[in-house]
């Protein structure tokens, strides 16, 4: 994935993967969504809410760029100190809710990332270092590592189990 340098490009790329996100969605259809699949045990709709997770806690670093506040904490408890004990919480959160809330905590997200995308001053998304608690890092790293985790972590065993269904 080819870095941007615009406020332009990285909204046109960040529609593009949303794009793609919604015909991955498409392709596996709603039937198949509440069923274990590519991650195991875990449900198609188990690993929408564990991405929209980890989505609102980049979330909150745009929301903190956009507002001058500090970043607010993760939305899960702070004793959780790996990401399989994080993982384990959010699926423990989401497993009993409704396909269709779980879907719409997605749309909304990806939307939430395209609005703060908008608000920020361009120059924040691409100056490393702009905000010091980003650890000499851009805010546009924010925005990749939401769909870059799709793609490196998920992506492969989706499309692996999809092309196991026919």
């Amino acid at each position: 994935m080819e870095k941007v340098e615009t406020r332009q490009q990285l909204l046109d790329q960040l529609r593009t993967e949303r794009e793609s996100w919604e015909r991955l969605l498409a392709e596996i259809g709603e039937a198949r969504m509440t069923k274990p699949g590519p991650m195991g045990q875990w449900t198609f709709k188990d690993l929408i809410a564990h991405v929209v997770a980890w989505g609102e806690r980049n979330l909150a670093r745009l929301d903190a760029a956009i507002s001058g506040q500090p970043v607010a904490p993760a939305p899960w408890p702070s004793g959780l100190d790996t990401d399989d004990a994080i993982n384990a919480w959010i699926y423990e959160r989401n497993k009993d809710r409704p396909l269709h809330d779980i879907l719409q905590d997605s749309s909304r997200t990806w939307q939430r990332f395209e609005d703060a995308v908008q608000k920020l001053p361009e120059r924040s998304l691409f100056e490393a270092g702009y905000f010091e608690w980003m650890d000499g890092n851009d805010l546009s790293a924010v925005v990749y590592s939401f769909f870059g985790h799709i793609h490196e972590e998920h992506e492969p065993s989706i499309r692996a189990w999809l092309t196991d269904q026919g």
